[in-house]
């Protein structure tokens, strides 16, 4: 029963390492900043894109931040994409 154990450990810790992911990790940090409590930020980032031999394509993201205490916040993301002469999507 032990050397089983043993054995199933040794294999599932040679598989997580020989494994990978898609994407390398990254990390997001944030500074300690808060809104302040009872504020509404709204932010509005954008990207436009013309790559050689493919459709022109423009991606925007809108953030709506509200303070609800001095050591919280809520926020919301809207994102969507749309490429032209194909189709325009919300991605999250």
């Amino acid at each position: 029963m032990k050397r089983s154990l043993a054995l199933c450990l040794l294999l599932f810790s040679v598989e997580v390492v020989c494994s990978r992911a898609q994407e390398l990790p990254y990390f997001v940090t944030y500074s300690q900043q808060m809104e302040v409590p009872g504020n509404l930020d709204i932010e509005f980032f954008s990207v436009v894109g013309s790559p050689p031999g493919a459709n022109s394509f423009w991606g925007s993201n809108i953030e709506f931040e509200y303070g609800v205490k001095t050591w919280w916040t809520s926020e919301f993301y809207l994102d969507g994409q749309t490429t032209q002469h194909d189709s325009t999507i919300f991605t999250g």
